[in-house]
């Protein structure tokens, strides 16, 4: 069996200065990328370290299944053995290279959201493929974005891996409530059309056309 990556969740003062006072800035620009965001406070060094922990325990719960799910639903496997995760005090959205995670969410929506990224990791694998896998997507879904239907293939991989690790958990609410919260309506698209089409269908016809 392929060798499943390893998750480092780390902190860097760095990383965090720029972010939280970019992210509180009174001169804080909203552009298509960046929404502003209001916080209700803003963690210290030693509250965000004991947040690391935390989510660093909760992640590991589930790291393995995770990811062996994710590569089998795919048949796809990661280019890399560590996939390095910082967290800061405040961000107005999450990074995916490298993935910074605002320290301010619960640890549930810790393991969702680096479940969301590493996914679009585990895509960028497919390497020169990646541009067929775009003109299938562009075939499939014309009049589409392409935000809107590269999130139809992450969602729908989301879906999957929600249904055998969480059962008992709709998660994909969750993601559907987080697809708002953007500033364009691409994201909860997506996930429209992946429901309609079906979450599992579009998987399997993708690996049929990448044949």
């Amino acid at each position: 069996m392929e060798q499943l990556p390893k998750v480092k969740i780390m902190y860097s003062e760095f990383l965090d200065e720029v972010f939280t006072i970019f992210s509180t800035s009174d001169n804080f620009q909203e552009s298509t990328s960046f929404k502003k965001v209001s916080f209700p406070k803003i963690l210290t060094k030693d509250q965000l370290l004991e947040k690391q922990k935390v989510f660093k325990s909760e992640w590991l719960k589930y790291e393995s299944k995770i990811f062996r799910v994710m590569c089998e639903l795919t048949t796809l496997t990661f280019n890399r053995n560590v996939i390095d995760v910082y967290i800061v005090r405040a961000t107005p959205r999450t990074f995916a290279r490298p993935i910074i995670i605002c320290g301010l969410i619960s640890h549930e929506e810790f393991v969702r959201i680096l479940t969301h990224e590493t996914v679009h990791l585990l895509l960028e694998s497919l390497g020169d493929s990646k541009q067929k896998l775009d003109k299938i997507l562009t075939k499939m879904f014309p009049d589409e974005s392409r935000v809107t239907r590269i999130h139809i293939v992450v969602y729908s991989i989301l879906a999957c891996i929600y249904e055998v690790i969480f059962p008992d958990i709709d998660k994909m609410v969750l993601e559907k409530k987080s697809a708002k919260n953007h500033r364009t309506k691409e994201y909860t698209r997506s996930i429209e059309i992946a429901e309609s089409y079906g979450y599992k269908k579009i998987i399997d016809d993708l690996k049929i056309a990448m044949l």
